[in-house]
């Protein structure tokens, strides 16, 4: 399921290069879905040396290491390292040595295989991507989604894009999950190795996170949170998280501390403001988790003045 970026906010142009198709066809698949990433270039290394028109056309390539280890792929890389504007390599090693030797050679990253699909992900975005451009134009976004009428598709659809770029490597491989009455909601596998990601995993059991999206310009309903909360349950464990665009109002956030208190299942209630929160984060480079860590410590911490 891939979604296309607006038109001014560019892709990440990537070359996949190695003599094995069944090489390229991995790094293929875990890059191809991706929303703000696009496969420019697939090509064997004797080919890609013998490119003489600079720029290319990309801003990553990922290449097999072992060809750096060569005479061509070593006078290769020297040229390219002379340009004023050259694509980022990224190394694909299959030993220590092959790894030691790449980053000898000069590359930008190098990767010891197998490598999972979320860090290559990362590493993709990590060495090309200006995530405070990005980020100031989906904050630009929610503001004039709010003002339009009739576009629940586009208000799911700008929310899943915001999710991939705060979470792109924790939280991976998102669905779409139809309601009846309308909403698409979010699915994503919590791979995350952050502290929070894992606390979640491991006391409420949250293998898949969930997003409700209340994408609805009215007051808040409070029967969106009794719906979630008989969701969480088997992979979805304990905990999920709901999107409205309004603030939740006084009754939804005892309706929120209930549903803990009385079957010990954590529902974070997030609005547009918090979601620019986490944009500010991550264009100033800090971790957007800190907005959803707030949220949850608040729960935690008005549960035991309840009653």
């Amino acid at each position: 399921m891939k979604k296309k970026l607006p038109a001014n906010i560019d892709t990440i142009k990537v070359a996949l290069v190695d003599d094995v198709p069944l090489a390229i066809e991995g790094w293929k698949r875990s890059l191809k879905n991706e929303v703000d990433i696009e496969i420019a270039l697939e090509t064997t290394p004797n080919k890609l040396s013998e490119i003489r028109k600079y720029p290319l056309p990309v801003e990553i390539i990922l290449v097999g290491a072992w060809w750096l280890a060569t005479k061509a792929g070593r006078e290769w890389l020297r040229t390219l390292k002379g340009l004023n504007y050259r694509p980022k390599v990224i190394a694909i090693a299959t030993t220590e040595i092959e790894i030691r030797n790449a980053q000898k050679a000069g590359v930008d990253e190098a990767a010891l295989s197998p490598i999972k699909r979320g860090d290559l992900v990362s590493l993709v975005r990590g060495l090309s991507r200006d995530d405070k451009r990005v980020s100031e134009f989906y904050a630009n976004r929610l503001l004039e989604i709010r003002q339009a009428k009739g576009n629940n598709t586009s208000y799911e659809d700008l929310i899943y894009s915001i999710l991939q770029l705060l979470f792109d490597s924790d939280l991976i491989n998102p669905k779409y999950v139809d309601r009846d009455i309308g909403v698409r909601d979010l699915i994503f596998l919590n791979l995350g190795k952050h502290r929070f990601w894992m606390e979640i995993k491991t006391r409420y059991g949250v293998d898949y996170l969930i997003f409700f999206l209340g994408n609805k310009n009215a007051n808040f309903v409070s029967s969106e949170l009794d719906e979630l909360g008989k969701y969480l349950d088997g992979p979805f464990g304990r905990f999920g998280i709901l999107f409205t665009r309004n603030d939740a109002g006084k009754n939804a956030c005892n309706l929120q501390l209930a549903i803990y208190k009385n079957y010990q299942k954590i529902i974070l209630i997030m609005n547009e403001v918090h979601l620019r929160e986490m944009l500010a984060l991550k264009a100033a480079r800090m971790d957007p988790l800190e907005v959803l860590q707030d949220l949850y410590e608040e729960i935690i911490g008005s549960s035991m003045h309840v009653k």
